[in-house]
């Protein structure tokens, strides 16, 4: 005997042990309209979820076009200009930037310029 038809008797054994009893003609057609009735169930939920997320993708897409450029935010940081002014101390205006404290500290590592040295 081949490996072949062993694996063939294995399969024959299993299927065998495995397949359910003859269904009447009565049992058959209540099974398939019970079959049938929750297949379409399940049918029509799906067609909810799927118009339900399209319907709100178009809503968004409808907000997200239609809203104000008001509300579009624009950049509000200081210029270069202003943040060179802040960091460079040959800038006679530097230390107006700092608190009291910090410009003393300033003071004391690099005086204003046309101060003493």
């Amino acid at each position: 005997m081949t490996q072949d038809d062993e694996d063939r008797r294995l399969i024959d054994a299993i299927d065998r042990a495995f397949r359910p009893d003859p269904m009447s003609p009565a049992r058959r057609a209540a099974f398939r309209t019970a079959l049938d009735a929750r297949l379409e169930r399940r049918a029509r939920g799906g067609r909810w979820l799927v118009s339900g997320v399209a319907a709100t993708a178009a809503a968004a897409l409808a907000v997200w076009i239609a809203r104000p450029e008001a509300a579009t935010p624009e950049h509000a940081g200081a210029s270069s200009s202003e943040l060179y002014a802040f960091i460079d101390p040959e800038v006679p205006e530097y230390t107006r930037y700092l608190p009291d404290d910090y410009q003393a500290l300033a003071l004391m590592i690099e005086p204003e310029p046309g101060g003493e040295q």
